[in-house]
């Protein structure tokens, strides 16, 4: 009897522990160029968009629209959903409700601080598309942990600033920042 507890016992563990992590939040450890787009004009609200890429040029980015611009962004970009309201809908999604709670009161202020760091450590640019519209680019060199989910995920949040990643045809993965490393200026922008 011993022995049919001790089995039961293990099934159990796994039962729950593979209920607090779903296989559809892939962690993956890596070093990128975090992007940020904000793009301005007199006729529209501002549109927010983010992602992350191993090289970043200025010069493949299409100059014609606002369309074109977000699609050649991501041709070679992941997107990156908002972060601060992001981080705990994507720990709670990934690790499930126990895990993402305990997980969440040890880091409060975890996605806010991302933000602070991203914002005092990055590279600006700006470009003029041929539509009229001004873009401000914002580049820091990151290294972290993230998950990689898909576009649909549940945990991806969105806010209003943001383009509705469903009508991006060339947005398929999602790279949500789980904790971040290191911030740096020193990157290669061409």
């Amino acid at each position: 009897m011993n022995k049919v507890n001790t089995i039961l016992f293990f099934l159990l563990c796994f039962f729950f522990y593979s209920k607090g992590q779903s296989i559809k939040c892939v962690q993956i450890e890596d070093t990128f160029l975090y992007i940020t787009l904000d793009i301005r004009s007199n006729t529209s609200y501002p549109i927010n968009m983010s992602g992350v890429s191993k090289s970043f040029k200025i010069n493949e980015l299409s100059k014609d629209s606002v369309e074109s611009l977000i699609s050649s962004f991501y041709f070679n970009s992941y997107f990156v959903p908002e972060i601060v309201s992001g981080y705990k809908k994507m720990l709670f999604e990934c690790l499930g409700d126990s895990l993402g709670e305990e997980h969440f009161k040890k880091n409060l202020l975890k996605g806010s601080q991302i933000v602070s760091e991203l914002e005092r450590r990055n590279i600006k640019k700006k470009i003029t598309l041929k539509s009229g519209e001004t873009v401000f680019i914002q580049i820091t060199k990151i290294k972290g942990k993230f998950w990689e989910v898909l576009k649909d995920s549940p945990g991806i949040s969105l806010n209003s600033n943001e383009l509705n990643i469903a009508k991006i045809k060339e947005i398929q993965k999602c790279y949500v920042p789980l904790e971040i490393y290191s911030y740096s200026k020193r990157c290669k922008i061409q």
